[in-house]
């Protein structure tokens, strides 16, 4: 009989051996958790760290209502005790307000370990519904899970997405920018104040059209508004050459040459704008300072007088007149016009009546009986408004001695006592006069 294990029947043997095995294809190894029957889960930070305490539940598809909960233990893993085979499967879900599933990793093998299931992505946390359903007939299951803090991930979202806006708008503010002509572009910087970018935006229009005498004083006038005044008033003066006649040019050169110190050069220029825009309010007050700073008084005043006219209901106009009339010394006239500034200006009234009051009492010739009564009026008014005004309760004071009202004066004089500075001048005056005030 052959001898079953003579050399030339086991080397043949051992070589197809050796070579079947290495046909067999290689299987990594597989941990406790992925070879043992049942459902297991493992949870972990953002960072890899484990996170206790969170609930799962585990629901068939045909029992929603009957769920399976388990919680997290110390190293963030969970197993859910042994369920019916349900073919239409089973939906998993964390139960949290704090934490949401950020990745996830389904792994159902049979128990033959043949992976028949591996689905595996990322949530957020409006789409916690969006998890694999878990297709569990026996076998091994392992879920590995991701979670984040909702809070975390939502602000660290709405800054992503703040700063996505921002450069949205960032990108489609350049791409405006870049559709946008010079001129467009100088007319969205005056609307910034950005009046130096505006000049040099109007300079590159006025290159390309020249003969735009608008683009020209648009030039101009960005470049005065930037500091500028020696340039603009050059330009302002080539405007001028184009169009003489054009209203406006010249009183903005006199505001220029008033930054320079030198609007009673530009007295000149405010009269041929008068002549141009007889009837403009803006241009009778500027004649009327470059008369004033100019010394021509005369011219001054009518200035004043004509700018009233134009404009009867400005306060500012009626002070400049009352102002003057009192110079004049014609104080009936300032007593009247600070009486209508009083009733329009109920912040300043108390100065308009004290002037009032005062413009009588400085009036020319003697001051008569019924002259202090309407002063004093005026006095009391001013005092009425504001009672700590000094200036007020001395010359109502001084009214009243003259009309023998001696309880009044001393009560205006006390007044003053009591509101004036220590260093007022008129403090030993006043309190020598209550002294010798009878009682």
């Amino acid at each position: 009989m052959p001898n079953p294990f003579s050399p030339r029947r086991i080397v043949p043997f051992l070589l197809v051996s050796a070579l079947l095995f290495s046909l067999l294809p290689l299987t990594a190894a597989l941990s406790l958790r992925e070879s043992r029957a049942g459902i297991w889960g493992e949870v972990v930070d953002v960072d890899g760290n484990p996170v206790p305490g969170l609930v799962f539940s585990l629901v068939p598809i045909i029992d929603p209502d009957s769920p399976v909960k388990v919680k997290t233990g110390k190293k963030g893993r969970f197993q859910f005790p042994r369920v019916e085979f349900i073919a239409e499967g089973y939906r998993i879900a964390l139960e949290s307000e704090v934490y949401f599933i950020r990745e996830f990793r389904v792994k159902v093998r049979r128990m033959n370990k043949d992976i028949w299931q591996d689905d595996q992505g990322k949530l957020i946390p409006e789409a916690q519904d969006g998890l694999p359903k878990i297709k569990y007939r026996g076998g091994n299951c392992t879920l590995d899970f991701k979670v984040a803090k909702i809070a975390e991930f939502s602000a660290a979202r709405a800054s992503f997405e703040a700063k996505q806006e921002k450069q949205a708008a960032a990108k489609a503010e350049a791409q405006k920018k870049r559709d946008m002509t010079p001129t467009e572009m100088a007319e969205d910087a005056l609307a910034y104040g950005d009046y130096k970018f505006a000049a040099e935006k109007f300079a590159e229009a006025s290159a390309a059209d020249p003969e735009n005498v608008d683009l020209l004083w648009s030039w101009a006038d960005a470049t005065g508004s930037s500091g500028d005044s020696g340039a603009a008033l050059r330009l302002a003066q080539k405007v001028l050459t184009k169009d003489p006649k054009r209203k406006g040019v010249r009183t903005k050169m006199a505001l220029w040459m008033e930054e320079g110190g030198q609007l009673a050069d530009a007295v000149p220029l405010i009269e041929e704008e008068k002549v141009l825009d007889p009837e403009n309010p803006s241009v009778a007050k500027m004649l009327m300072t470059a008369y004033g700073t100019a010394g021509q008084k005369e011219k001054a005043d009518a200035a004043t007088e004509e700018w009233v006219r134009l404009a009867p209901e400005n306060p500012q106009a009626l002070l400049a007149l009352a102002s003057v009339k009192a110079e004049q010394k014609n104080f009936v006239a300032a007593e009247a016009l600070f009486t209508k500034i009083a009733g329009m200006d109920p912040e300043g009234a108390h100065k308009m009546f004290y002037n009032a009051g005062a413009s009588i009492l400085k009036k020319k010739g003697r001051v008569t009986k019924g002259d202090r009564e309407r002063a004093v009026r005026a006095f009391e008014k001013a005092c009425e408004l504001k009672p700590d005004y000094t200036k007020a309760h001395l010359l109502a004071g001084d009214a009243y001695v003259g009309l023998g009202d001696f309880t009044k004066a001393r009560s205006h004089y006390e007044a003053f006592v009591k509101y004036a500075a220590a260093d007022d001048a008129n403090l030993g005056k006043v309190k020598s006069m209550l002294g010798a005030l009878p009682k």
